[in-house]
């Protein structure tokens, strides 16, 4: 598993990062890759995302692609879209997992509003400050700031994971419904109240997630 981190491009690790990938481990013994890569706003979305492709082109030169899941959480998995956008068709991995997933950094989804007083997590303005950091010189739609707008059409089966106290969840219905109207095969999973990757914690709606999650990396090849 490649696994890219979340934190707003702006913040690394946190312990429930560790505490998920403890499992995922214990659970399915995947080796897991999962580069401390260089934030915002020293590094930006033109150099992330060409160095996150050098690793994954690296990395596919011993592992074989059939046996390669990547794997994001927030700004991590729309990191994780982008990077399977910038890929050759015969360069995809097996799998695309994207947890609670920041799809579209402009924030300008008029659904989000009615999520935001239960959200306690994330915050709409530092959501911007951040976007605007990591975008750079680039426009903030730009398919490698904002992979919502990018193209669907060469990548792997992906596997969205969604709450709905989560202000990132409209964005993933619309991925969802933009996937089904283009007739991509994928799999959506929203869980009722669960927080912003509630994965990452052990919670009711998290472990649930937790385990749709595992179940689909033991079950990929069937």
């Amino acid at each position: 598993i490649l696994y890219l981190h979340g934190g707003a491009y702006v913040s690394g690790f946190s312990m429930g990062h560790w505490y998920f990938l403890g499992e995922l481990y214990k659970h399915t013994k995947c080796h897991i890759l999962t580069p401390d890569y260089p934030l915002a706003p020293e590094s930006k979305a033109d150099e992330l995302l060409p160095m996150m492709l050098e690793l994954y082109r690296e990395l596919i030169k011993t592992i074989k692609v059939e046996n390669l899941i990547v794997m994001g959480d927030s700004a991590g998995g729309g990191l994780a879209l982008a990077l399977c956008q910038s890929l050759e068709k015969y360069e995809q991995p097996s799998d695309l997992i994207l947890l609670s997933p920041w799809l579209d950094l402009s924030m300008e989804n008029t659904d989000i509003a009615t999520i935001d007083k239960d959200d306690p997590i994330l915050q709409i303005q530092g959501l911007k400050d951040s976007a605007k950091a990591y975008a750079g010189n680039l426009d903030i739609k730009d398919p490698w700031v904002s992979p919502l707008f990018g193209k669907m059409n060469n990548l792997p089966l992906i596997n969205i994971h969604t709450g709905t106290q989560d202000i990132l969840h409209p964005d993933s219905v619309k991925l969802h419904e933009l996937l089904l109207s283009i007739d991509k095969t994928h799999k959506y999973h929203e869980i009722e109240n669960m927080l912003h990757c509630g994965m990452l914690y052990p919670t009711q709606e998290g472990k649930i997630s937790k385990g749709l999650i595992i179940k689909r990396i033991l079950n990929r090849n069937k």
